[in-house]
């Protein structure tokens, strides 16, 4: 009898040893399983492939730049960030990641010409924060192609407006083809005119005076600034000596992608009444891209860039003087920045 009962209690004990064995097996079982978590819906646009040269306009000074930045980004320093961007955010597809890396270098090439960028897009502004993990790395890129620090500024205390969102439009379509993609990253294009002070001052001044408006004037980067500025001056004149004329025409030879004179045109229009302005771009869009723009939305991560050289921001764009070293709405928030 005591052995019976001696052999029973034996069972039992190694029957509640294995059973709790099998429970903390199948809980590490659990924990080993990956996360799977859903993937971001991929737009359509994205789908597309992603053009060389960073879609340049054929004016664009910018090869070399290109370039140099797709060079350290094809790099161990691009692999860094990547890997940082995808396990932050494992709802990104790989093709979504290079489509956002893709305007990333296009923000950056701005960044490196004009003296202020506001900022668009938080998806690109993502990208832009992990870079900055890599600080040494980080600087070597920003000399190499620009030739100093490109910083990044949070103004988290400001919002963007429209006067800001203008001035980008213009600066970004008189250097890049504006592809579906961009639509859908950076939001929509040309849906407010610029202030008639600001859209006054690029209309009246020579290529000097425009390139001590906008642009930067680092040595490394000063060819291509004041070539800019002279296409954007040229471009301005012919439109000022006849500006129905160089409207009619724009609107004849505007395409998807390259909306280099509809950016003049926005200068032009926004000298006028801006009434008719958001018809009369529209219409220069084309219906294709104004259902792109009204599908998409523009959201701010309230960031700027801004050189190592930056100045100080002025309260409205009213505060905007003529003096050569303004610059007028093109700070993240700002009116104008020294």
């Amino acid at each position: 009898m005591e052995w019976s009962l001696a052999i029973i209690i034996c069972l039992l004990v190694a029957f509640f040893i294995l059973l709790k064995r099998s429970r903390n097996s199948k809980r590490a079982t659990r924990k080993s399983e990956t996360i799977k978590v859903p993937r971001r819906s991929v737009p359509e646009s994205f789908k597309k492939p992603i053009p060389k040269q960073l879609g340049l306009l054929p004016h664009a000074p910018l090869y070399e730049m290109a370039g140099r930045l797709d060079g350290v980004m094809d790099g161990e320093f691009g692999r860094l960030v990547k890997t940082r961007v995808m396990a932050k955010h494992p709802d990104w597809t790989e093709k979504m990641y290079s489509w956002i890396l893709f305007e990333w270098k296009r923000y950056f090439l701005m960044a490196s010409l004009y003296k202020s960028v506001p900022m668009y897009s938080e998806d690109v502004d993502e990208i832009w924060h992990e870079m900055l993990m890599f600080t040494r790395e980080y600087e070597k890129l920003c000399v190499s192609v620009a030739g100093e620090m490109i910083h990044h500024e949070p103004n988290i205390e400001r919002k963007p407006d429209s006067e800001e969102r203008a001035l980008f439009d213009v600066m970004y379509s008189l250097l890049f083809e504006v592809q579906s993609a961009s639509w859908d990253i950076w939001g929509n294009f040309f849906r407010s005119p610029l202030s008639r002070e600001t859209a006054r001052r690029l209309s009246e001044r020579g290529e000097a005076d425009i390139h001590a408006m906008l642009f930067r004037n680092h040595p490394v980067v000063a060819e291509a600034t004041r070539h800019l500025a002279d296409r954007l001056h040229e471009m301005l004149k012919e439109a000022a000596s006849n500006s129905s004329d160089f409207a009619r025409k724009a609107k004849s030879k505007t395409h998807y992608g390259n909306l280099e004179k509809v950016a003049v045109v926005v200068i032009l229009y926004s000298l006028l009444s801006t009434t008719d302005f958001e018809r009369e771009i529209q219409f220069m869009l084309g219906m294709e891209i104004q259902s792109k723009a009204a599908a998409s939305g523009a959201a701010s991560s309230g960031c700027s860039a801004y050189t190592s050289g930056g100045g100080n921001s002025c309260s409205s764009n009213n505060d905007c003087n003529d003096s050569g070293g303004s610059s007028c709405g093109s700070s993240c928030g700002g009116g104008c920045s020294s």
